[in-house]
């Protein structure tokens, strides 16, 4: 049981993406209750409470701290190993698979340390994590004070983990079970690798274990075109054809499904809406692949949630920079477009007149989802229910309270007209002054967040020992 803690700020976005004065009143952990008060109204107010237990933030914007909602944490380590040389081929098995036959269960600690500490820093208070060795990354979550939703790899027909999917199965049991980092806001979901890794049997045993458990599902989806030649080698389906014959896609559970780049406009509608989500990690994509569709994911209803990947593919785990990219990315269609090529040949007016007009027709596909608020709700609001055990995304009564806290006269927020548009397409993480994960401000002190915690000697001594853990993964993998 902790003190009650109540917050008061004269501007906190709600669900609504209204900015509005009021008290959160935090109790566990929780958004217990939430009063409108203006100024004056608070000042009456706390004269009824212990002084100890108000923090006036004054006019700072308060906002929910961000899901990211697809990482690799370990793999920081792996940023900057294989250069460009990496991007041809198939970099998951070519490279990182190898590095990761090689990994200690200590390295998963430490290194999932250290991008938990590089989310904190860009506002992300809960991570949708899978990887291998996942009571290790509960332990890594823990030592920083990251939220997530662990998924502890599950595959047997390819792939680091084949060998140990008992295990796997025992990290997520176990999960199931600790208390302790439930209340640290860690909780577990089932995480088969892909389609290309993960046998019918191992399928159908994950589906019944998240109907029996509720426990959500997230795994990769037709990510790269090897696991799309070997779905339809085995088994004659597409990978997500091979999704639906299996029951996946009727199971009404949450799932979420990562990259999906290569499903069909008409395999959407196997998928429901209700149940179905899909996860796109932008800046990922335009290294490794291509962006997906996503216009077609929303047409059709879907909610898209933003995840970075692995800091090896994007090179950072900010996903409030994925904002961007997920707004525009289709913009460059155009430059690889039919109109642009023919002009490029010869320069007309008629044809540079053409190439505005392929530009007027991608603006308008994509113009009712790059609102401001459209754009932070993958960020925020799509991913607030997808966890029955993990209420995060919006500031809300019976929501954990995860919170940022924003000094908008901050240069990079200058002139502060629109702060929800800044939120949205600036480079605003320089202003984070604090962040609360399940009511616990962490690495506070004075100044910006980034400076305390790049100067904090934990932070220093945990980036010590991942250096000294990684020379020696190098030699074991012989790189």
């Amino acid at each position: 049981m902790t003190l009650p803690l109540h917050l008061f700020s004269e501007r906190i976005l709600f669900p609504d993406f209204e900015i509005r004065p009021a008290i959160l009143h935090i109790q566990n952990g929780v958004i217990e209750t939430i009063t409108p008060a203006n100024r004056e109204l608070f000042e009456q107010w706390k004269q009824q409470v212990p002084e100890f237990e108000v923090e006036d933030l004054g006019d700072a914007l308060v906002t929910p701290a961000f899901v990211n909602a697809h990482t690799h944490l370990c793999m920081l380590a792996f940023r900057g190993i294989g250069g460009l040389a990496s991007l041809e081929g198939n970099v998951v098995k070519d490279l990182y698979f190898k590095l990761e036959r090689n990994l200690e269960p200590q390295d998963v600690r430490a290194f999932t340390r250290l991008g938990a500490v590089e989310a904190l820093l860009s506002g992300t208070g809960m991570v949708w994590e899978h990887y291998y060795f996942g009571d290790m990354l509960v332990e890594g979550l823990q030592d920083v004070g990251l939220c997530g939703a662990v998924a502890s790899t599950l595959q047997d027909l390819d792939g680091p983990g084949m060998d140990r999917t008992d295990m796997a199965w025992k990290e997520t049991f176990d999960l199931l079970e600790n208390t302790s980092a439930h209340k640290a806001g860690i909780v577990p979901v089932l995480g088969p690798h892909a389609t290309d890794t993960v046998s019918d049997d191992l399928w159908r045993k994950i589906a019944q274990t998240a109907d029996e458990q509720n426990l959500p599902i997230h795994s990769h989806l037709a990510q790269a075109i090897d696991e799309v030649e070997w779905s339809w080698t085995h088994h004659t389906l597409s990978p997500m054809g091979r999704m639906a014959k299996l029951g996946l896609t009727d199971l009404e559970i949450n799932k979420l499904w990562v990259h999906a780049l290569y499903v069909g406009d008409d395999e959407l509608k196997l998928l429901n809406p209700n149940f179905d989500r899909l996860g796109h990690c932008p800046a990922a994509q335009m290294q490794f692949g291509f962006p997906a569709h996503t216009n077609a994911w929303r047409n059709r209803g879907f909610d898209v949630l933003l995840g970075t990947d692995s800091p090896s593919c994007n090179d950072g785990i900010n996903v409030q920079a994925e904002l961007r990219f997920f707004a525009a990315g289709d913009s460059y269609g155009i430059t690889m477009g039919e109109s642009l090529r023919k002009f490029r040949q010869d320069p007309t007016l008629k044809r540079a007149k053409a190439v505005k007009e392929e530009r007027q027709i991608i603006y308008d596909m994509r113009a009712p989802f790059i609102d401001s608020p459209v754009l932070l709700s993958a960020l925020w609001n799509h991913p607030a229910d997808l966890h029955p055990q993990a209420p995060v995304g919006i500031i809300e009564e019976g929501r954990w309270a995860n919170l940022l806290v924003w000094d908008t006269n901050h240069p990079c927020f200058w002139p502060n007209t629109d702060p929800l548009q800044a939120l949205a397409m600036a480079n605003v993480t320089p202003a984070l002054q604090r962040i609360m994960t399940r009511g616990d401000w962490k690495f506070d002190g004075k100044g910006y967040l980034a400076h305390r915690i790049a100067s904090h000697p934990q932070v220093q001594a945990w980036q010590q020992e991942a250096s000294e853990r990684l020379q020696l993964l190098w030699k074991r993998a012989g790189l």
